[in-house]
């Protein structure tokens, strides 16, 4: 197949690759296990938004943690929310559990609070 490639474009063999796209891939050869996963994506955004240090919650969200959200009136930087929520917007293709989650995080996007 590389062979093929090469008579019909200009293409340089790079090895066996370990990212694409932002996903993480890991191939085990042997056992004939192929892994990808997006902890490399996951970990941009949470540096990106300073958000390392957060205590995780269990999900999906708790029903008083919902209730909690619209409570406070703390208004934040609505821009840099909706940059946040659509990097884990991208989240969803390979973790389908966080569904719920985001789309409860969406429905704040238009008007934030400091706690959301």
């Amino acid at each position: 197949m590389k062979a093929f490639i090469r008579v019909k474009f200009q293409a340089k063999d790079l090895g066996e690759a370990k990212v694409c796209l932002g996903i993480h891939i890991t191939r085990d050869q042997k056992n004939r296990i192929l892994c990808i996963d997006q902890s490399a994506y996951t970990h941009n955004i949470l540096q990106r938004f300073q958000a390392e240090n957060l205590t995780s919650s269990s999900m999906p969200i708790e029903t008083s943690a919902q209730s909690q959200l619209a409570e406070d009136e703390e208004d934040f930087d609505a821009q840099r929310y909706q940059q946040a929520v659509e990097g884990l917007m991208h989240l969803l293709h390979m973790c389908l559990e966080l569904t719920f989650t985001i789309g409860k995080v969406c429905q704040y996007s238009a008007k934030p609070q400091i706690n959301h």
